[in-house]
Parts: structure tokens; sequence; C-alpha cells
């Protein structure tokens, strides 16, 4: 026995390493083929009847999807006929509607000043009455705007009756829907549907005649056009289901067929009355299934097939289409189902022989293929091994050609050689590429870098620096840094202030450098020292330009400060505000209770209502002025633009004026007018707003004109009118002339408590005048007096 087992460990002794693995690769290749084959044979013969079984639940589920699919389509198929139907009933309306109201604007624009209204309306009574639109069916009819009837047909309604209270056969009150529609828009349609079963009994298209006080309508009932569509349908349904296996039948929920057994169906059976009890049984189902489920859903019955001539197993899928009445299904034989099952089963078990023939032919191929590869893989290990150890024996060269040797467990043997060697070469290698990596990024880098040795030689200078400072790389090299970049007071960074001893490797300033044509710049410096070795000290020098950046702080810091002041102005105006308003006030109460005093004589209550009526004036006239900034401010003034005649508009203003002066300047003042303009001159914009821009500059000559002159002056220049208004009262300083035009400010807040004002006259008077497409400006000299003028272009 231990002789047999020894002579069996033979067949694996005194072998090479290839022969070893050749035979065990043959036992264990011959045992897992015979296992492979019965583990596969048996796999193959279970998924065979596994998926037969599968294969016929899976068909008869294909049926019902396909058929649940196909009765589906013809639903949205009837929906969208239905919907379509209806909507051109819609067209067909409007176009008669739109049609006949065209012919009775017509004739009334025609006719109205040829014969009497009366005559002219019978006429187009007698028109309308007559008319019938294209492919329409019914006529017109015609009530006033409010209700009365103009032509009713077929009903022996009288003209002109109230028709308000009148309601169809469906209880709607037909006119009061129809005047309703009419308040809110100038034509429309109107549906009526039937309160049992929400079906769409008449639709009716109607619009205004305002010319006559008329509406006209057309109106129509889609039950007298259901019929062809409904025809239309039932054709192609039956012609899109003939010859496909399955059946399409329609019945209505009376138990009316529409279409039975595929054809359309023109007999006197109804399948609740008298039907065979067979077919009762399943409409009675069908229509069971439609009541509790819109969608349908499936059954399963027995009918009788036409094509077998017997009897049969179906299934039905129904679904409903409420509109009409009608249940919708399809019909699948279910014996077709089992003989294509069964003819499936056959091709399953031919496919089943035809896999274990395939597996033996395969695997007996694949046994071949093995062997001869493991002859070939054999041949090549034995000449690689031969080749590396007579190498070994005789080497040549540096480097072993591994290119020779086909298995990578031994080309790795030679490779790990060739390393040593190659790593060397490497290391030179990437320490060149990386020195001419380094150089490239200190040149694209976009910050000015230059590098210096002994305090201030340059030794590197990157593009960035010569863009920044205009030097060029080949002009510095060697320069001293200090003398292109810096003056006699500029601020020098050298080793010694960084620290050559560890604690420091850097430092950031910000200084004044200058470039080549003498231009100041403000940089962030970063100096870090790089080396200090063999008494030569390197350190990079890295340039950030913030000239901007500095000067973008100061316009920020100016901008705060000017908001700040605004700020200022607003309290300050509002202070003002108080002052002016409470001063008006203070009078008008303090002069209301000197008039209840019973001893004061008439001319004195005379004088205190005129003090009254002149505070009341002032508070108006400030209010206004408050209400006027503030649609300004926001953007919501309005401007009522239109032709004026400047003479006629302005002259009245200019002589109150007049009189003004006259009265309360004891002659010290003279007011003058002059116009430049003819009388039929007309100006296109808005002429209150100029009376109001007029009148507030002549306030304030008035105001600040004690003595000498006021001059009104308007002249056409191209195609703008200036107006001028030249006074020679206390003037304004020339650092003030663009301040007073700003809001809530005056040329010096001392005016305030001597003048009076609120400080918005010329704010509003500026911002009125560019609403209008003009300039406001002023001309001026302190203590002789002031010229302001703006311009109103013509259109």
């Amino acid at each position: 026995m231990k002789e047999k087992m020894w002579e069996r460990l033979k067949f694996f002794k005194s072998v090479s390493m290839p022969g070893f693995f050749g035979r065990a690769f043959f036992i264990t290749f011959l045992v897992t083929f015979l296992l492979v084959f019965i583990v596969y044979n048996f796999s193959e013969w279970h998924s065979f009847r596994v998926n037969r079984e599968h294969r016929i639940n899976q068909i008869f589920n294909q049926e019902e999807s396909n058929l649940e699919s196909r009765v589906d389509g013809e639903i949205k198929y009837i929906t969208y006929r239905r919907e379509e139907y209806i909507d051109n009933l819609k067209s067909s309306l409007s176009r008669s509607v739109e049609s006949a109201s065209s012919m009775a604007e017509s004739m009334w624009s025609k006719y109205k000043n040829v014969y009497p209204e009366h005559r002219v309306r019978e006429m187009i009574i007698t028109s309308l009455s007559a008319y019938i639109g294209p492919g329409m069916k019914g006529k017109l009819f015609v009530n006033t705007l409010d209700g009365r009837s103009v032509i009713f047909p077929g009903r022996g309604v009288s003209q002109g009756i109230r028709l308000n209270g009148f309601q169809d056969s469906l209880g709607n009150y037909v006119v009061r829907k129809e005047l309703n529609l009419l308040r809110k828009k100038d034509s429309g349609f109107l549906e009526y549907y039937s309160p049992n079963n929400q079906e769409l009994e008449k639709i009716a298209y109607i619009k205004r005649v305002d010319d006559l006080g008329w509406y006209i309508g057309h109106r129509v009932y889609p039950v007298d056009f259901k019929s062809d569509i409904q025809q239309s349908i039932v054709h192609k349904l039956t012609e899109q289901w003939k010859n496909t296996g399955d059946v399409i039948f329609i019945n209505k929920f009376d138990g009316t067929p529409v279409i039975m057994d595929g054809v359309p169906y023109s007999g006197n059976m109804n399948l609740l009355t008298n039907a065979p009890q067979s077919k009762t049984t399943v409409f009675q189902q069908e229509l069971n299934l439609v009541k509790q489920n819109q969608q349908g859903g499936f059954s399963r019955c027995n009918w009788y097939n036409h094509v077998s001539q017997t009897s049969d197993s179906i299934m039905v899928y129904v679904r409903s289409v409420p509109e009409w009445n009608w249940i919708v299904g399809g019909v699948a034989y279910l014996s077709d189902a089992r003989k294509k099952a069964e003819s499936e089963g056959q091709q399953l078990k031919r496919r089943y022989y035809k896999a274990i023939v395939t597996t033996l032919v395969v695997l007996g191929l694949f046994s071949l293929i093995f062997f001869v590869f493991l002859n070939y893989y054999f041949r090549r290990f034995y000449a690689d091994i031969n080749w590396f150890i007579t190498y070994f024996k005789h080497p040549k060269g540096h480097f072993i050609p591994t290119e020779k040797i086909h298995f990578k467990e031994i080309r790795s043997l030679g490779e790990s050689a060739n390393q040593m060697l190659a790593t060397r070469l490497q290391i030179e290698d990437e320490l060149i590429f990386n020195q001419k990596a380094l150089k490239h990024l200190f040149n694209v880098a976009p910050v000015a870098m230059i590098v210096v040795v002994d305090e201030d030689q340059v030794e590197m200078a990157n593009h960035a620096f010569e863009e920044l400072f205009e030097y060029s790389q080949k002009e510095v090299m060697g320069m001293s840094l200090s003398s292109l970049i810096c003056r006699d007071n500029s601020e020098w960074i050298s080793v010694k202030n960084i620290g050559t001893d560890g604690s420091h490797t850097s430092v950031e300033r910000e200084l004044v450098r200058y470039t080549r044509t003498g231009q100041k710049l403000l940089v962030s410096a970063i100096f870090t020292v790089l080396s200090s070795n063999e008494g030569k000290n390197q350190m990079l020098h890295i340039y950030r330009n913030i000239t901007d950046e500095r000067n973008r702080e100061i316009q920020l810091k100016s901008a705060l400060h000017k908001a700040k002041e605004a700020d200022q102005l607003k309290s300050a105006f509002l202070a003002n505000m108080s002052h002016e308003i409470r001063t008006p006030m203070n009078a008008i109460f303090g002069f209301s209770e000197l008039l209840g005093d019973s001893d004061i004589t008439s001319a004195e209550q005379e004088l205190y209502i005129k003090y009254i009526q002149k505070s009341g004036d002032t508070l108006l006239h400030l209010i206004d002025d408050i209400i006027d900034f503030s649609k300004i401010e926001a953007g919501q003034l309005a401007l009522a633009k239109a032709p004026f005649s400047v003479n006629e508009s302005l002259v009245d203003l200019i002589r109150l004026y007049q009189k003004m002066v006259t009265e309360e300047k004891d002659g010290k003042v003279e007011m003058s007018f002059q116009s430049n303009l003819p009388d039929s001159l007309k100006l296109n914009s808005d002429v209150v707003r100029v009376r109001q821009i007029l009148s507030n500059l002549l306030s304030n000559a008035f105001k600040f004109t004690s003595e000498g002159h006021i001059a009104v002056k308007y002249l056409l220049e191209g195609n703008f009118v200036v107006f001028r208004v030249e006074d020679s009262g206390i003037g304004i300083e020339k650092k003030n002339q663009q301040l007073i035009f700003e809001r809530f400010r005056q040329a010096e807040p001392a005016y305030n408590r001597s003048f009076g004002g609120a400080g918005l006259g010329l704010s509003i008077c500026k911002g009125l005048v560019e609403l209008l497409g003009g300039e406001m400006g002023v001309e001026s000299e302190f203590g002789k007096g002031s010229v302001f003028y703006f311009t109103i272009p013509l259109d």
C-alpha cells in the first residue's frame, strides 16, 4: 500500500517548477470540469422548470398590461375627440357672432345718418333674423344691454320684453348670466351643464354692440352634433382593433350595445332587458366595475369566440366615459395566451437541450485550447530562465535588456538591478527640472519679486517687477536696488532689520517706492531672508501696488463724511420745519383769540383776519413745498404736459408780484417785465409747474431785495425758452452758489432767522426743471444781486 502511494507521489517528484505546476493544473482542471458540468446541468434543468411557470404568468400579465394600455389609449382618444368637437363648436359660434356683430355695426355706421334711427334698427333686425352662421344650426338672438328682447327666436317672445327673470329648461337665469359676463368683458362663452350628470347641454357666445346698446348671441346644443362624432369614433375604433387578436366593445349604461364583438351594432338587443342571461351577467359585471371605480378594472368570464366557434374564457378590461354614458372595454381570449405559453414552453425545452450540448462542446474546446496554451507557456518560461542564468554567468553592459524577458516576475529581477542605476540619473534630472520650474514660477508670479544679495545688489527679478517699476530684467542685474526704486526719504529694509539669528524670517511694511519715470507708488512689501551662508546673504523682496486701494479708502471716508453731513442737515431741517410751522400757527391761534374779544374795533378785526389769512397762506405754501419735495425725492411726481401760451399763462403771476412790490416795498424796489416771445408761441409742458418755479424765484427775489430792482425776462434760444429773474438783493458768495440747490440748504444759516424759509424752494425748483427736461443755474455777486435762470424745451 505504501509503495503504491509512493509511486503516485513520484508523479510530482524530480520535476521542474513549470512541470510541477503544469501537472497540478491538469488534475485541478479535470476535476473542475466534471463539477462544473454536473452543477451547470442541474442548474439548467431547474431553471427550465422555473422559467416555464414564470413565463406562463408573465404572458398572462403581459396580456393584461397590453389590454389595459390599449383601452386607456382609446379612452384618451375619445376624450380628445369629444373636447375637439366642443372646441370646434365654440370656434364656429364665435365666428358666427363676430360676423353678425360686424354686419350690424357696418349697417349702423352706413345708414345712421341716412335714415331715422328706428328704421335703421329695423333693417338690422331684419338682416340678423335671417342670418345663420356658416355650418351652424339655429338662429341668432339679440337683447338690449339692460335685458330686453330684440330678437328671441323660437319662443314667441315679443320685442322689448324684459328677460331678466327668464329661466331655461335647466333652471338657469340665462339673460342674467349673459349680462353679468358683459359687465366684465365685451364678449365671451357661457356653458350650461345638466344638473344630473354634468353633461354639457348648450354653449352660447355673446358680444356687446355698444353703438346700438345691444348684445348679439348664438347658442347651440352639443347633443345635436354628438351623433356624428360618436359614429366617427366607433368607425375608427373598429378599424383599428380589426385583426389584432383582441376585441373592443362599447355599451351604454342603459344596456344598449354600440360596438359588439368588434363591429358596430345595429340591432335591437338590450343587454339588460332582452339579451341572453350569459350576456346580461357579463354586462352587469362591467357596469358594477365602472360604477365602483371610474378608472374601471379587470374581470374574467366566459364568452362566445366567433373565431373558434366555441365558448372561451376571456379577460375583460373596462373604463367609462361618463359624459356619454359609455362603457369602453377590450377582450382578450385566454385560450390564445395558453397556446402561446405552451409554444414558448416547447421553445424553452429545446433551448435547454441545446444549452447542454453547447456546454459540452465549449468545455471540450476550452480544454484543447488550455493544453495548447500550457505547452506554449512552458516553452517560453524555460527560455526566460535559461537566458537569465546565462546572463548572470556572463554579464554584458550596464543594463539588463528586460525587453527580451517574457514574464513579469523574472523581468522584475532585471528591473531591480536596473533601478539602482536609473535612480541616480533620475535624481539629477529632477534637480534640473525643479530649478527650471522654480525659475518659471518666479517669473510668472502676479506680484513684483526680486532677489538681492549683499543687502542691495540685484541678482534676479521677475516680469511683474518689470511692469510695476518699468525696468527690464537685464537692466537691473547687478544694480543697486535702492538707487532704482527709492529716494532720499524712502525707508530701506535690510537683513539687519529682519535678523539672522532665526527669530524672524520675514517682515512686512507699507512703503513708498518710485518707478523709472518717477511715479510715486504706495506698495505692500514683504522681505524674506533666503540664506545666510558663506558670508553671502540672499533676501527676497515682494512688492504689491496698493495705491488704488488706499485711494478707494479715502473716497469711502469722503462719502461717509458727506453722509454724516447730510444727516446733520436733515436734523437741522427738521428743527427749522418745527420753527417754520410753529410761527404761522402761533399767529393763527393768537389772532383767533383776539378776534374773540368783544372790545376790538372793526378795523382791528379786519387787520387780525388779514394776519390770520397771511399766516394760513404761509403754512399752506410750506406744506405744499414739503409734499412736492417728497414726491420729487421718491420719483413719484406726475407731470401734466399740454401746449400753453407763455405770455397768457404767466402774465397774471408777474402782475401779482408787481402789485406786491408796489404795496410792500414803499417805492424802494422797481419791478420790470420783458418778454421777447410772440403771443402765438406755445410751450408743450406742465404750466402749473412752470408757474410754480417762476413763483418761487420771484418770491426769493422779493424776499432778499430791500431796494433796487427786480427784472423778469424770457426769450427763445434754439429749442428752449429761457426764463431769467434778476434782482439787486444781497447776492450769493461763489462758494455757496451750488450749495443753495441742495436739499435743506441755504447760503447762510443766519438767513433763515432773518428772512425765513425752509431751504426747500430752490431744491424743488431744480428738481422740477430737470423733470421738465431743462436746466437751472445762477449768476451772482455777493452784495450786488443775483440772476436765476432756467430753461424749458418747447416740446
